[in-house]
């Protein structure tokens, strides 16, 4: 489905948009808000899915002028239908952008054939560049690492990882600020 860059984007309806709460038994989000220094926009989850479509949703980041509702052109994830099958996140440090993915496409299906899980591998987005690159979890033979949460703390991030394979460790991967 071609969409135009300059096409105004869905709003809610309702005066009062829901905005927290749980989703609902399918698991999609009944509204998506988004908010940025001149003000919020909330866009119903139904009026998203079918102006892109799912599988775009899956793999594509979307930026959105907050100050006047205008899409700017969406930007394809590498790697979709590939190596993964869904990305999710959005953790902002120092300038990039941090997203996880999973093997997940749809159902109970999954890109790899197995039950569906997250990966060890982020992709790290630049919006200034508008380039990709990945980060690895570091793994040694027979582990196979899932990453699916980051924390900033005290201006460091931390991402935190777990083996799908026995002895089930865990890692915790930190930066560490540079040396004068």
């Amino acid at each position: 489905m071609a969409t135009s860059a300059r096409q105004r984007s869905p709003r809610a309806s309702s005066p009062r948009p829901r905005t927290g709460g749980s989703p609902g038994p399918s698991g999609r989000a009944g509204t998506v808000r988004i908010r940025g220094a001149h003000g919020a926009l909330v866009i119903r989850g139904t009026d998203l899915r079918a102006a892109v479509g799912v599988g775009i949703l899956r793999s594509t980041l979307f930026a959105v002028r907050v100050a006047d509702g205008v899409w700017e052109e969406p930007i394809p994830v590498p790697g979709y239908g590939e190596w993964f099958g869904y990305v999710s996140g959005g953790w902002y440090y120092r300038g990039l952008f941090y997203f996880v993915h999973s093997t997940w496409i749809g159902g109970t299906a999954s890109i790899d054939g197995q039950p569906h899980h997250f990966l060890g591998t982020l992709t790290v987005f630049d919006p200034r560049r508008r380039a990709f690159s990945r980060l690895d979890i570091p793994a040694r033979s027979g582990e196979e690492f899932m990453c699916d949460y980051l924390l900033e703390v005290g201006g460091e991030l931390f991402l935190l990882a777990a083996n799908r394979n026995p002895p089930l460790n865990a890692v915790i991967l930190r930066t560490s600020r540079p040396r004068p």
